[in-house]
């Protein structure tokens, strides 16, 4: 055989063990800090050999919003909580908002400051969703207001 005959035996066989093996997710794990705020969402994989399924090793995918870190403050809230955002300059592309589990837009702030204080005062008490984008990555977190 030739390098080019045993270059192509190696790429189809190479393509045949990847289509043997399957990802799915399996679970999420959350971090949080002293104060309740969700720092990290960890999504763990395993990989399932789709000949014989078993499982095969757990590839660990952070969620991060570039080189940003939020806190939110104080969650529960009576009405009042602030978002800060940390780390480099945020980018023009960056937006906070929230909405009701309705769907309604609640509130939106298209040029997110890095302390951003959020008044739902007016809202009723309940869950609602913060979506905070920054340089076009997106986090969702759950406020609850009592």
């Amino acid at each position: 055989m030739n390098k080019k005959d045993l270059l192509r035996l190696f790429v189809i066989s190479l393509f045949i063990s990847v289509i043997a093996v399957k990802a799915y997710a399996d679970r999420v794990v959350y971090s949080y800090d002293a104060s309740g705020n969700r720092i990290q969402s960890q999504k763990q994989i395993r990989l399932r050999d789709a000949e014989n399924g078993s499982d095969q090793d757990t590839i660990p995918l952070r969620e991060s919003l570039s080189s940003h870190r939020i806190t939110i403050y104080p969650n529960p809230t009576k009405g009042q909580f602030s978002v800060e955002i940390t780390g480099s300059a945020i980018p023009d592309n960056s937006s906070i908002s929230i909405y009701s589990l309705q769907g309604s837009v609640i509130y939106q702030n298209a040029e997110p400051d890095i302390l951003n204080e959020i008044d739902l005062s007016s809202q009723p008490n309940g869950i609602y969703m913060l979506r905070i984008m920054i340089d076009s990555e997106t986090s969702t977190w759950k406020i609850i207001k009592n």
